[in-house]
């Protein structure tokens, strides 16, 4: 039986580990080849091994315009497409807005989380809109985008602006059947969040959303291959929260 996914080619940002992988790994289970982009090459290759002949690593710092591009150019000599983005890649540095040091944690979290998925964005839809078939961008912004946090100022500012940037892309690229939705995550167990926060705080946490639990990168992948997949064709501009309820 045919994959959600089958005959489909994605590049999957920051798909070394944690949630980009998590949806790299769910994206091959469902039939798509699979382009793992990380600026840590050792932990994409890592993740790429794992899946099998269907994935293909590619060293990629969405911050620079160039990798964005030849992680495109690279993935379509490989397996000939491009049909589905991820634009997964993000950082998130605890660290108060009125603390010293705080300038860099901006401008790094804005070149990643805002610029990456420009630059991503932008060497894709390119090659989509060469092929003249469509396409699909996912976007994973957070539940940050609508919810303070404290230490996290520039963190909710970038993915409050990923949300701004899919909607608006949405109507821009409606004429070419290019379908631009964001995916927002709540509180995720991965090894990111555990260099931020510790595992009694993260069962802390766990215990105030209504689902008793952290999310898991196959919690993500999931929403992300409903909006990667046929199934979503009339779908656009939106945002689908996966949080247990925690917004709630």
């Amino acid at each position: 039986m045919a994959g959600r996914l089958s005959g489909k080619v994605a590049i999957v940002t920051g798909a070394g580990k944690g949630i980009g992988a998590g949806i790299a790994k769910i994206f091959a289970k469902e039939g798509a080849k699979v382009v793992i982009a990380d600026w840590d090459f050792d932990s994409a290759k890592k993740t790429a091994s794992s899946i099998g002949k269907s994935a293909f690593a590619v060293k990629c710092d969405v911050s620079k315009a160039s990798d964005a591009k030849e992680a495109v150019a690279l993935a379509v000599k490989k397996f000939g497409k491009l049909d589905i983005l991820v634009n997964n890649a993000g950082v998130y540095p605890f660290h108060n807005f009125v603390d010293p040091g705080e300038e860099d944690s901006w401008h790094k979290t804005i070149a990643i989380d805002i610029e990456g998925v420009k630059n991503c964005t932008l060497a894709s839809v390119h090659r989509m809109k060469k092929q003249g078939n469509g396409g699909k961008v996912i976007t994973i912004s957070s539940i940050a985008a609508v919810k303070g946090y404290v230490g996290l100022t520039h963190y909710c500012t970038a993915k409050a602006g990923v949300l701004g940037f899919t909607r608006a892309l949405a109507l821009e690229l409606a004429p070419l059947k290019i379908n631009v939705n964001a995916v927002c995550p709540g509180l995720i167990d991965t090894p990111g969040v555990r260099t931020g926060v510790d595992q009694k705080t993260i069962q802390g946490i766990a215990q105030s959303i209504p689902w008793k639990r952290a999310g898991k990168p196959e919690d993500i992948a999931w929403a992300c291959v409903y909006l990667g997949s046929d199934e979503s064709d009339f779908v656009t501009g939106q945002q689908i929260v996966v949080d247990g309820g925690n917004v709630l």
